[in-house]
């Protein structure tokens, strides 16, 4: 995954030093093997970066307590790059930052390694320092850029679109504040793919059924469909669910941010939320729109799908194919596949991203 790979001991090849060098490896199957060269290639040009300098750091002098029980790190960066964020993880008997050691020598890598802030994290606890002010560490900042022109096309980058466009485009930029230690997109590059997919998509469906439509995203995460979504004028109202309490309030707050008054955003598990809507007959949306982990979905969540007869299209994104391959089987039964997408997560691995249109039978 993007997010990097953890370190793991390795036999010295300088005899003077009382200590192991590290270099990093990827487990599979429960076993570590180390990347050549220490590079990840499937990673960005920011995290290689910083791979390589907190390598550096870690094998210089003055690393004892950040390396003391240490067994693995974590990467990540906006979708910029501009900003990047270190996770290092420490097995029993865990962090061990009583003496200040630590934190000054995370401070000092922090500096060396230009990242916005290092954590160490334990079993119980957790430590971090940056080089942001107390109120934004931990926090990443991002920006995205929707442009819709005079045929409804949607585009989004990164940057501000350039160039000459006529009058009836509208350009809107979508700002994102989003926890540096909860789950994301892990590449910029699949997500601005997917996102403009999904988008020209849910405007077909607008355009063929001639008004705005009503849509209920499971698994929204940060927002990071949510917002575009919301301002693109395609959709009447949005409803998003989602479990994890770091990204409802991340979401919350990107929503308030980005001033969408369409959008409510609750928190709770999606089987349950599927049980009880299918139960009070609450699934009256046009769209249902599920982006669920590696996993897929539950059984309560497919049988609202298929049982929900309002749900007149549904999006599946997956990272999981096996997953996908199962929920299919159990949707095929009031959709058809109208539409599909496959998008190469992380080139040079078989990992992609899967991004299906269904329309009810």
């Amino acid at each position: 995954e993007e997010n990097g790979g953890g370190p793991s001991p390795a036999t010295s090849d300088q005899p003077d030093r009382d200590y192991d060098t590290l270099m990093y490896a990827t487990r599979t199957g429960g076993s570590a093997r180390p990347l050549p060269g220490g590079i990840f290639p499937a990673a960005n040009p920011r995290i290689r970066r910083g791979m390589a300098d907190l390598m550096s750091c870690l094998n210089g002098d003055g690393s004892s307590a950040l390396r003391a029980n240490l067994t693995s790190a974590t990467f990540n960066t906006s979708w910029s790059g501009a900003d990047c964020f270190v996770t290092l993880m420490y097995g029993p008997p865990g962090l061990q930052n009583e003496d200040s050691a630590w934190n000054e020598q995370a401070r000092g890598v922090c500096e060396i390694c230009r990242f916005s802030s290092v954590t160490g994290r334990s079993k119980g606890k957790s430590v971090t320092v940056g080089n942001d002010s107390e109120d934004e560490q931990g926090v990443i900042r991002d920006d995205l850029w929707l442009s819709i022109d005079e045929s409804k096309i949607a585009r989004v980058s990164l940057c501000e679109p350039r160039g000459e466009r006529s009058a009836s485009t509208r350009v809107e930029c979508i700002r994102y504040r989003k926890p540096a230690t909860a789950f994301q997109h892990p590449n910029a590059g699949v997500m601005l793919t997917s996102l403009q997919w999904i988008l020209n998509t849910v405007f077909r469906m607008s355009n063929r059924l001639k008004r705005r439509l009503t849509l209920l995203e499971m698994y929204n995460g940060l927002g990071a469909h949510t917002i575009p979504l919301a301002q693109c004028g395609f959709l009447s109202r949005i409803v998003a669910v989602e479990l994890d309490e770091r990204l409802v309030r991340a979401c919350r707050h990107n929503v308030e941010l980005n001033g969408c008054t369409n959008v409510e955003v609750y928190k709770g598990d999606a089987a349950e939320w599927a049980k009880r809507a299918l139960g009070r007959d609450e699934c009256c949306f046009d769209v249902l729109l599920v982006d669920p982990p590696r996993d897929g979905l539950t059984e309560e969540v497919c049988k609202m799908a298929a049982e929900g007869k309002s749900f007149g299209h549904m999006i599946y994104i997956s990272c999981g194919r096996r997953a996908l391959l199962r929920d299919l089987e159990s949707l095929c039964s009031a959709f058809d596949v109208a539409d599909i997408a496959v998008i190469d997560l992380f080139p040079g691995t078989d990992a992609v991203e899967t991004l299906i249109h269904l329309t009810r039978r």
